[in-house]
Parts: structure tokens; sequence; C-alpha cells
């Protein structure tokens, strides 16, 4: 009886996990896509054009290319991130495959005797 409550609680906490890693996986992937558009935006501006980046509730004057170049790093940090998050992701979906094979072969099992 205690083996079937180990695999139970290991597949509720792979289960658990697992939908945190795909959350963040989204999160990270839409703020690397709106760095993405916005400095896409931005780059489109004339050269004498007035950026201004917010910092908490106030507006701080910054040259755009400034701007462009925090963007294009955001973006690459928040895809690292995700690719990193897209392995654990995958590692999260083995292990709990796992973890319900092993209840099926002990429930399989405890039929058997």
């Amino acid at each position: 009886m205690q083996v079937y409550k180990n695999i139970q609680e290991k597949i509720v906490k792979t289960s658990k996990q697992l939908s945190t890693v795909e959350a963040q996986l989204s999160s990270n992937t839409r703020e690397a896509k709106k760095a993405e558009l916005t400095n896409a935006e931005i780059a489109a501006l004339p050269k004498d054009t007035t950026t201004y980046v917010s910092v908490g509730k106030m507006f701080v004057l910054k040259p755009k290319e400034a701007i462009c170049t925090d963007l294009a790093k955001q973006a690459t940090l928040m895809y690292s991130i995700a690719d990193a998050l897209g392995k654990k992701k995958v590692y999260l979906q083995k292990e709990l495959k796992d973890a319900q094979d092993n209840m099926r072969d002990f429930i399989h099992h405890s039929k058997r005797t």
C-alpha cells in the first residue's frame, strides 16, 4: 500500500511541476515575442525620434539605439530561458509517463496476486 501511495504522490507532484513549467514557458515565449515586436517598431522610427523608457511610474529619455539593444538582449534572454524550460518540460513529461507506467504495472501485478 505504501508503494501505491508513493507512486500516486509522485504523479501528483510531477503533474503540478509540469503545469507550472508550461505556464512559465508560455509567459517567457510571449515576453520574447513582445520584445521582438517592440524592437521592430522602434527600429522603424526615424533616427532623430525622441524615445522614452518607462521606469516605474515615470518615463526616462533614452536613445533609440540603447532601447533597441536592450530589447534585443531581453528577447535573447527570454528565448534562452524558454529553451531551458522546454528541456525541463520534456524531462517532466518523461517522469510523469514513467510514474504512470509504474502505477499501471503495480495495479496489474496487484490484481494477479
